[in-house]
C-alpha cells in the first residue's frame, strides 16, 4: 500500500483532499486547476478546484470525467478507489506495478502470436492433405 494512503477516510472529500494534496509530483493546487479547467484563468481555476474539493461549498461538484481526469493528473488515484472499496465493501486492491505489468502484457502477446503461428501450420498442414 503507498504510503500516505489512509486506513480510514473520514468521506469522499477526505479522500478527494488527500488526493489532491498527496500527489506524487508535488503539484500545487493551481498547477492542478490548470490542467482541470485549462479555459479558466489560473487563480480561476485554482479556485474553482478548491471549493469542488471542499465540503464548505456546494456550489462547485466534480463531475465524473473530471473526477477521473483529477484521478490522472495527481497521478494518486488510489485515494478514491481505496475510499470507494471501503464505502462499498470490497477488498482494497493492490496496485499494479508498470513495469511487471507491461511484462505480462508483453507475455500475453507473445502466447497469441505462437497459437496463431500454431494454428497456421494446422491450416497449412490440412490444405497439404487436401491436395
Amino acid at each position: 500500500m503507498p504510503e500516505n494512503v489512509q486506513l480510514i477516510y473520514d468521506g469522499i472529500m477526505d479522500a478527494l483532499n488527500r488526493m489532491v494534496r498527496a500527489n506524487p509530483k508535488g503539484m500545487s493546487m493551481k498547477e492542478i486547476g490548470i490542467k482541470l479547467y485549462p479555459s479558466k484563468i489560473p487563480d480561476t481555476a485554482r479556485n474553482t478546484l478548491s471549493r469542488a474539493i471542499s465540503e464548505e461549498y456546494g456550489d462547485v461538484n466534480l463531475d465524473p470525467e473530471e473526477l477521473i481526469k483529477t484521478m490522472e493528473i495527481t497521478e494518486a488515484p488510489e485515494h478514491i478507489i481505496y475510499f470507494m472499496c471501503d464505502h462499498f465493501g470490497f477488498e482494497r486492491p493492490p496496485r499494479k506495478n508498470k513495469n511487471t505489468f507491461e511484462k505480462q502484457i508483453e507475455q500475453q502477446f507473445q502466447s497469441v502470436l505462437s497459437q496463431v503461428g500454431q494454428i497456421g501450420r494446422l491450416i497449412e498442414g490440412l490444405r497439404q492433405l487436401k491436395q
